[in-house]
């Protein structure tokens, strides 16, 4: 909860400067002010994401790989493995 709020007042304080820097007359960043606001705001609506989903981290409902069941199964356990000899033909004589 600490760290979305730390995360909110750093949004906010980058995008307040970004609005600064675009309302300050003759200044050479117009794009730069821009730039700076847009993040700002893309972080103040992270951390507002983060404060009302509780902090959980996104991603599936599994867990990482050592999350939910424990062991490092990552979903590619009943796959086939191509090497590089599977796509050569076969030679018609023996070497």
């Amino acid at each position: 909860m600490l760290k979305a709020l730390k995360q909110l007042v750093a949004g906010l304080v980058c995008a307040t400067m970004g609005i600064v820097i675009l309302l300050n007359p003759g200044v050479q960043g117009d794009f730069a002010g821009g730039a700076i606001a847009l993040f700002g705001l893309l972080v103040t609506l992270s951390a507002f994401a983060r404060l009302v989903r509780g902090g959980a981290p996104v991603g599936n409902s599994r867990g990482g790989p050592l999350g939910g069941s424990g062991s490092m199964d990552m979903g590619f356990s009943h796959r086939k493995v191509i090497m590089p000899r599977d796509s050569r033909p076969e030679p018609p004589f023996k070497l």
